[in-house]
C-alpha cells in the first residue's frame, strides 16, 4: 500500500502541466528532522519502512539536501520493479514532498 501511495504522488506530480521535477519523481521525501522521530511518532510507519527495505520496495536515501537550500530530506526511492510498474523514471533525485503524518493516514486502511 505505501509503495502504491507514494508511486500515485509521484506519477501526479510528474504528469502536471509544466511539471516541477524535470525528468519525474520516483520518490517521497520527508524532512529530515521528521523522519528522526518517526519511530516514537508514526512507530506502524517505521515497522512498514523497515519491511519495504529488507524487501527492497524502496530505498532510504538519508539526509538528502535539495539544491543547497540548506533542507534535508529523507527520500523514500521505489524500487526497480515498483518504478517500472508505474511507469515512473529511472532517473534519481526528482521526490514528492510529504509528511510522516501522510504516510500514516496511507497505512489506515490496514489496521
Amino acid at each position: 500500500m505505501l509503495v502504491d501511495f507514494i508511486a500515485r504522488r509521484c506519477l501526479k506530480t510528474t504528469l502536471q502541466p509544466n511539471a516541477p521535477l524535470g525528468d519525474g519523481a520516483n520518490a517521497y521525501g520527508i524532512p529530515q528532522r521528521e523522519f528522526d522521530e518517526i519511530v516514537s511518532g508514526f512507530p506502524d510507519v517505521a515497522r512498514v519502512l523497515q519491511y519495504g527495505v529488507a524487501y527492497n520496495a524502496f530505498t532510504l536515501v538519508p539526509r538528502y539536501e535539495q539544491g543547497g537550500n540548506g533542507k534535508e530530506w529523507c527520500l523514500l526511492e521505489l524500487g526497480g520493479l515498483a518504478v517500472l510498474h508505474h511507469g515512473l523514471t529511472l532517473q534519481r533525485g526528482g521526490f514528492v514532498e510529504g509528511t510522516s503524518r501522510e504516510l500514516a493516514r496511507a497505512l489506515a486502511p490496514v489496521r
